[in-house]
């Protein structure tokens, strides 16, 4: 029969039967006249890993690959809706509709950091993580983690070696608020980590977020463990929204979000300029008629610097999907401020602007972030124009002379990167002008922390 298997033993009269149940083309539950039910968990290759009973709940095929963080991240395994995977009052999970209907055929206890089955809980931690205490040991195991995760994630990963790592871990992003670090451990084995930054003003309300697991350790549930440690602190800071960047579209990271009970919020392209691959012709561009190029490192000048302010105003009109992370209310005074952020965490930032010479104002401009850290590449970041003066070709123009000045300056530098709203298609196309091009398209995810925590128990 289909689903369902009947056996008659030889020399006996009563027959035995055992009945399979799928989910999503996967093999997730049996049921027999003798055992009653059991739930079937399985790898990325489909091999068995444990099975939960109602008197027994892990029996662990490959202990090699298991960890008991692993369970946290059974519902999603199992790719069951969210009606079907939360909590009871207890905090225990339950899996499928057996919890209401009555038949209570498995569960797991999560207490203080440790998931508890009936025969078998080991020790999953989250910890704070400064470099300039940590132990060499622990400098070389999250290298290593990072170094693996990035070659696997990106499809054109920038590797440092490991001093000039080391030296990245001191380098914040200057816009981005307080950052806040975390190393996991899973039986003392460092398994993962966890970035975030608490963006001020504007931003008071999002946590914004990057775990990042060891390629070894996927799929068994420690991203969601690190996840669910991660929200009380966040939700303690203020915080109501997390939101993560710059996932690969469609990738695991991305699935996975969505499958903990995140949305997409945006869409985004990854783009990259390689000065060995660009005809410098393509950065020639005539001066648009009426328009001068001003330019600076560090500091604004006194009389540019609330013109300068108005045009950084209008990236609020940018394209952003539907991302919670709100651009600044510029002023001259927040222009200051911003500026004395790169100083303070050694970024520093080049701008050039288009100046009207009717007005004497800034009319357009485009920033480019240098970090110390990464002397081999730069960051293009904001690049803007003034409605009214749109159509004119200024963009190109002042990015195309940022490239020639950048270069004369510092030709140690081998590539650009930048991120770009997909929806944002006159930027892309100004970007392929002067030498870009798409490495990976990539998405932002969000959620409500208070939803996320009622989710994941």
């Amino acid at each position: 029969m289909f689903g369902q298997e009947i056996r008659l033993e030889a020399g006996t009269t009563t027959p035995s039967w055992t009945r399979y149940y799928s989910h999503n083309g996967r093999t997730v539950a049996q049921r027999n006249s003798i055992s009653g039910p059991k739930w079937l968990l399985s790898d990325h290759q489909g091999t068995e890993t444990a099975a939960v009973t109602a008197g027994r709940a892990w029996q662990w095929r490959l202990a090699a690959r298991g960890c008991a963080c692993a369970v946290v991240g059974v519902r999603a395994r199992f790719g069951l809706s969210r009606r079907d995977r939360v909590p009871d009052e207890l905090g225990r999970l339950w899996f499928g509709d057996d919890r209401r209907a009555g038949d209570r055929v498995a569960c797991l206890h999560v207490v203080s950091g440790r998931v508890w089955g009936s025969e078998m809980s080991r020790k999953f931690e989250l910890q704070p993580f400064e470099a300039d205490q940590a132990a060499p040991a622990d400098l070389r195991a999250l290298y290593e983690l990072s170094v693996a995760a990035l070659r696997l994630d990106r499809p054109d990963p920038v590797v440092l070696d490991y001093d000039d790592w080391v030296a990245s871990l001191r380098q914040l992003a200057p816009s981005l608020g307080p950052r806040g670090y975390w190393i996991a451990r899973c039986d003392g084995e460092l398994v993962a980590k966890a970035v975030v930054y608490f963006p001020p003003k504007e931003n008071e309300h999002l946590a914004l977020t990057e775990i990042t697991v060891a390629p070894r350790r996927r799929r068994e549930g420690v991203g969601t463990a690190v996840l669910m440690a991660l929200l009380p602190e966040l939700e303690a800071r203020g915080r109501k929204l997390v939101e993560g960047w710059e996932l690969s579209k469609g990738g695991p990271g991305a699935q996975w979000a969505v499958g903990v009970g995140m949305r997409i919020s945006k869409s985004t392209i990854a783009q990259t300029l390689d000065i060995r691959d660009v005809a410098p012709a393509l950065w020639e561009v005539p001066a648009p008629d009426g328009f001068r190029v001003a330019e600076w490192v560090g500091a604004a000048p006194d009389e540019l610097v609330a013109s300068y302010a108005r045009a950084l105003h209008v990236m609020r009109d940018a394209p952003a999907g539907d991302s919670e992370y709100r651009l600044a209310e510029w002023t001259a005074e927040r222009v200051r401020e911003a500026e004395a952020r790169h100083r303070e965490r050694n970024v520093v930032q080049r701008v050039v602007v288009a100046v009207s010479e009717a007005t004497g104002e800034v009319v357009a401009l485009t920033q480019m972030d240098l970090y110390t850290a990464y002397p081999e590449w730069a960051v293009q970041q904001d690049t803007a124009v003034i409605p009214a003066y749109r159509g004119k070709g200024l963009g190109r123009w002042v990015k195309a002379h940022m490239l020639r000045a950048l270069l004369a300056e510092r030709p140690s530098i081998g590539k650009i990167y930048t991120n770009v709203n997909a929806d944002n298609q006159h930027m892309i196309r100004v970007n392929g002008q002067i030498g870009f091009t798409t490495s990976r398209s990539t998405v932002g995810v969000s959620g409500e922390i208070a939803e996320l925590r009622r989710l994941l128990g």
